[in-house]
């Protein structure tokens, strides 16, 4: 009795964009993560208004690229 498979094309290709799809995803839930963080942050700071507040940021949700347009290491 023989075996019919499908969907075996689709199962590689989904494997293949599984490194670039994760890296995206966990990206995003990073910068997501640190905009709260940053919040949070603001909220303790021990002066509603000032330097202070204004300091605290989040770097790392730009694309990622440096300088000279090459991709580059992202780190939020």
């Amino acid at each position: 009795m023989p075996v019919t498979v499908s969907g075996a094309h689709s199962l590689d290709e989904m494997f293949l964009r599984l490194d670039s799809t994760a890296k995206r995803r966990v990206k995003t839930k990073l910068v997501e993560k640190a905009y709260q963080l940053r919040d949070l942050a603001r909220k303790m700071a021990p002066r509603d208004h000032g330097n202070l507040e204004e300091a605290i940021k989040v770097r790392g949700d730009e694309a990622a690229r440096d300088s000279l347009g090459r991709f580059a290491r992202v780190e939020v």
